[in-house]
């Protein structure tokens, strides 16, 4: 009918090919907002203009360690010795 619609999806459909999946008709636009991972990169790449992604752009940053960190062992025993020797030095 060559009208312009957009569907919005909430926390579904990043991780399907919503192309496929939907089926869409010329002129249809879709916005996902979805926590689910892994995305589907047939919905993010740069030339799919029919369907946007939206995310936080820090989204999992605080989850993840500094590469080559020491990220899951146990620091309490650091962290006593060092008060230790700062005290000592008082």
């Amino acid at each position: 009918d060559g009208k312009n619609r957009s569907i919005v999806l909430i926390n579904c459909g990043g991780t399907e090919d919503v192309v496929t999946l939907l089926g869409l008709p010329e002129g249809t636009r879709v916005f996902v907002f979805d926590s689910h991972r892994p995305l589907n990169l047939e919905n993010t790449r740069a030339d799919n203009r029919d369907v946007l992604v939206l995310r936080d752009e820090k989204e999992g940053e605080e989850h993840f360690p500094e590469p080559d960190s020491d990220y899951g062992e146990d620091d309490s025993s650091d962290d006593d010795s060092s008060d230790e020797s700062e005290e000592e030095s008082d």
